[in-house]
């Protein structure tokens, strides 16, 4: 398993690619790194705890996130 944090272009050998997305960073970053997000198996959203503080939209974010790879799994933590 890898941990997406960089460049999405170069195969280390994993079996499955994670992609992290904190809710400091912003929903439009699926959009602004789509291969990133393309690459991944799994899209894990962090700080949750902080949404009561931010202006971030989940859903949003899952949306921009599944176009450009439908098939992306969620989890948040």
């Amino acid at each position: 398993m890898a941990f997406l944090e960089g460049p999405a272009a170069f195969d280390p050998g994993e079996t499955s690619k994670v992609v992290n997305l904190s809710v400091t960073e912003g929903e439009d970053k699926p959009i602004k790194y789509p291969d990133m997000f393309a690459a991944a198996d799994l899209m894990i959203f962090s700080k949750i705890d902080l949404l009561p503080h931010m202006d971030f939209d989940v859903n949003r974010a899952i949306e921009y996130a599944q176009r450009v790879n439908p098939d992306l799994a969620v989890m948040q933590v």
